[in-house]
């Protein structure tokens, strides 16, 4: 928190949205690399990875995985704009 009062939101946070093999990951990893950003690598790409490995390679996404997905992916940011903000990183 600020000696004003108001609580630091953390480094800004920049978010690339699309559909698929657009490019979305090649150029978040020029612009982290570019402004010396951690880069947050996308959670349902690893989560469809386990799910395909323990259940085959057909398996497809369902509505329930939708919660794990999207708690999961925050958890990648809120640990990332941690370690963001105690390195002094003002983008994420």
């Amino acid at each position: 928190m600020h000696e004003d009062g108001v609580r630091d939101a953390g480094p800004a946070r920049v978010v690339l949205t699309g559909s698929e093999s657009t490019g979305k990951t090649v150029l978040a990893r020029q612009l982290a690399d570019h402004y010396g950003a951690p880069l947050v690598p996308e959670f349902a790409r690893d989560f469809v990875r386990e799910k395909r490995r323990r259940e085959g390679e057909g398996a497809a996404l369902e509505y329930g995985d939708h919660e794990p997905i999207a708690r999961g992916q925050m958890a990648r940011e809120m640990a990332a704009a941690d370690a963001a903000r105690q390195a002094g990183a003002r983008l994420l």
